[in-house]
């Protein structure tokens, strides 16, 4: 039976920024990847590694919502992925939920 070099998994990262700061974050994120993918080619010499750094700024809708219900209005889906996923998501989705509901309640209530 030959041997197998095992991989890891696709992981996939998405980044946005501000549009005023778009060019200095995507050539940091191509001289760190490069340095990255440098070192441990030397470290390696054995295993291959991939990055791809992809601009999808005219592939990806984004939404700015706004207005009194714009956080019961971003809850909604925390919810339902919440009811959806594994036990460590449901504690990533619990936090943000309760950042959403603290700054629920603190709009509500007139505070900043």
């Amino acid at each position: 039976m030959a041997d197998r070099v095992q991989q890891s998994p696709t992981r996939t990262v998405w980044v946005r920024s501000h549009p005023a700061v778009f060019g200095d974050i995507f050539a940091a994120l191509q001289v760190s990847t490069s340095s990255v993918l440098q070192a441990e080619k030397q470290r390696h010499k054995d295993v291959h590694a991939e990055v791809e750094i992809a601009d999808l700024r005219g592939s990806v809708n984004t939404f700015e919502i706004m207005g009194p219900k714009q956080v019961r209005l971003s809850r909604a889906p925390c919810l339902e992925l919440e009811m959806m996923t594994d036990r460590n998501s449901k504690r990533c989705f619990r936090s943000l939920l309760d950042v959403l509901v603290k700054s629920d309640n603190a709009h509500s209530s007139g505070r900043p």
